[in-house]
Parts: C-alpha cells; structure tokens; sequence
C-alpha cells in the first residue's frame, strides 16, 4: 500500500495565515499601548505644570506677604504712644498704621484693646493670601501675632448660570407610576 503524501490542508497546527494574524494582533495592541502611554505622559506633564505654576504663584504672593508683615513691624517698632489723650494707645497705633503702610486696614478691636491688621495679597485669578495679625497687646517677644495666614479661593465665577431647577423632594404625578393600581 502507498501512502500518499499529506497536503498542506491537512497538516495539523498554525500555518502562515494564523501566525500572521497573530502578530498582526500583537503588534496592534503594542501599538495601541504605546499611544496611550503618550497621552498618559503629555497629560500628566501638563498636570505637573500647572501645578508647578500654582506653587510658584502662591510663594510668590508668601514673598509680598512677608514683606508687607515686615513692613507693617516696622511702623510698629516705630510708634510712639501720645502722652496727653485720653483715648486708647492702640485706637492711635490702628490710625498711624492706615495712614503709614499702604493697602492694609488697620482697626481697634475694643473687644481686646488690640489692633487687627488685615491685607490680602492676589495670588492667581481666582486665588487670594488673606492675612490677620493682631498688635498692640503688650507681648514683648514679638510686635504682631499672626491670627490668620490662608488661601481663600473665588468661586463667583463659577456659579454664573442660574442653576436651573433644583428638585423640591415631591414628584410630579404625570410621570409617576402607581403599581399598586
């Protein structure tokens, strides 16, 4: 008995046609997760950027800040209490501070005897460093107190539209539907 020889058609395993797709196939999905692994790098470069931009723009307005509280104990360590008026020293040291260091609001706090010194410095757009000190209350280690040295943030304009209709809790009975009926 011959044997005949096998065909291409009936040899067992992949031929070229399966191997090809097979690669095809894996070189699609490299392909893929290479473009993906780009736009995951691009878009967390530009995160840190702005991030880093954040950083800078708020050490930047710390810089001001500073500068501006050491302005604010310069006019301080400077003040001479009047002799001859009845009114409290420090109602004198809240004038002579609105009137000597610019873009602060100097008050008498009658509640404290104190002074509160208040300014802001911009920080971005939407960003402000708002600072409190507190002088005038007999501490010999240091002329102010910092009561407050915080970021506060503008939403007003994000909340521009008008909102739309909020939902009340009750339902309409238009579109309700009763399975009990």
């Amino acid at each position: 008995m011959m044997r005949q020889a096998s065909s291409p058609r009936n040899s067992k395993g992949m031929g070229t046609g399966g191997v090809s797709l097979l690669i095809i196939f894996v070189v699609l999905c490299a392909v893929i997760f290479g473009t993906l692994s780009l736009f995951l790098a691009e878009a967390d470069l530009n995160m840190s950027s702005r991030a880093k931009a954040s950083v800078e723009d708020y050490y930047a307005a710390d810089a001001v800040a500073v500068r501006k509280a050491a302005e604010i104990a310069g006019a301080i360590a400077s003040y001479e209490v009047p002799q001859t008026s009845g009114i409290h020293p420090n109602v004198h040291l809240a004038r002579q501070l609105n009137q000597t260091v610019e873009g602060i609001m100097a008050e008498f706090d009658a509640d404290s005897f104190t002074v509160r010194i208040r300014f802001n410095v911009p920080v971005d757009g939407i960003r402000t460093l708002s600072v409190v000190l507190r002088a005038g209350d007999g501490a010999a280690d240091s002329l102010y107190a910092i009561e407050t040295w915080s970021v506060v943030t503008d939403n007003s304009d994000f909340f521009t539209g008008d909102g739309g209709e909020l939902w009340d809790g009750e339902t309409d009975d238009d579109w309700f539907i009763d399975w009990d009926d």
